[in-house]
């Protein structure tokens, strides 16, 4: 599904955080907050467990 704002789909999320425009507004937000290099790891690792987790979860319902 083509997402409204931008110039690809929507790509699961192990791939979509690993798009260089994802990335870079990533990048601004965690200068914001002053994340460090593993903070910003850990960021991603728990995103992909959640939706990963939630997704787990939708399919026992």
């Amino acid at each position: 599904m083509p997402c409204p704002n931008k110039q690809h789909a929507v790509l699961p999320v192990v791939d979509e955080i690993q798009q260089p425009d994802r990335r870079a507004l990533d990048e601004v937000v965690f200068d914001v907050l002053g994340l460090t290099a593993g903070e910003r790891e850990a960021v991603y690792e728990a995103v992909v467990e959640l939706v990963r987790a939630r997704l787990e979860k939708a399919r026992s319902v």
